[in-house]
């Protein structure tokens, strides 16, 4: 209600240590073949929180004081579930299994993808993310 109370417009939604997406549609081979799925991703970590009195981590444990050096702990870990089931019908899904290249043999697919990050100054940002199929 007071646009001069707003601190930040960038984090006005909060921040999040994890998250999950999961992929609008899934693939369907037509038939149970073996295939091997790859999974490719596009993605940086930032410094969501990169003023200084905005870092909410105690200082000692700091990778570098103005940011620019050391680990970035954010991650993105891809995940598939398989079934030999016709999906458009009610298909019966294994558990979801990580992945980044993976030789299956089933009719078809789904994918998740869930986004981590161990220190609340940083985040992901992810700008492409696909899996790729290849009947072999």
């Amino acid at each position: 209600s007071d646009f001069d109370l707003i601190a930040n417009f960038d984090l006005m939604g909060g921040l999040a240590s994890s998250g999950t997406y999961d992929f609008a549609t899934n693939m369907d081979l037509s038939t149970k073949k073996r295939v091997r799925l790859t999974a490719n991703l596009t993605a940086a970590s930032i410094i969501a929180l990169d003023e200084f009195d905005s870092r909410t981590g105690n200082i000692d444990s700091w990778d570098d004081f103005d940011g620019t050096a050391g680990a970035q702990p954010a991650n993105i870990e891809m995940y598939y579930a398989s079934t030999d089931d016709d999906p458009s019908g009610s298909p019966s899904f294994s558990a979801y299994k990580k992945f980044t290249q993976i030789e299956e043999h089933a009719r078809a697919f789904k994918f998740r993808a869930i986004l981590t990050t161990s220190d609340p100054a940083y985040n992901i940002q992810c700008s492409a993310m696909s899996v790729v199929s290849a009947i072999i």
